[in-house]
């Protein structure tokens, strides 16, 4: 997960907000798709460490981000392939 967010940091940094936005909807979609897809030993492992990472990720992108048409866009994306995740905002 960590070099997901590094990279997410670095658009920020550079001021590429809309690849910064993709990015982290690429990174909640990825953890919403582990969350109910994976068929993988350490799923079970850790049960609440999608839901964990999840929050870290939109909190982390919402830091830098305080643009309100991409907070909206952000969450409507989110409610599409995840909408069991919109609780957390």
């Amino acid at each position: 997960m960590y070099p997901f967010l590094v990279s997410l940091r670095k658009c920020q940094k550079l001021g590429l907000t809309l690849q910064a936005k993709r990015h982290c909807m690429g990174i909640l979609k990825g953890i919403c798709r582990f969350e109910k897809e994976s068929k993988s030993e350490f799923k079970s492992w850790a049960v609440d460490a999608p839901g964990e990472y999840f929050v870290s990720t939109y909190q982390e992108w919402r830091k830098r981000n305080a643009d309100q048409q991409d907070i909206a866009e952000m969450k409507r994306i989110v409610k599409a392939f995840c909408p069991t995740k919109v609780k957390f905002w």
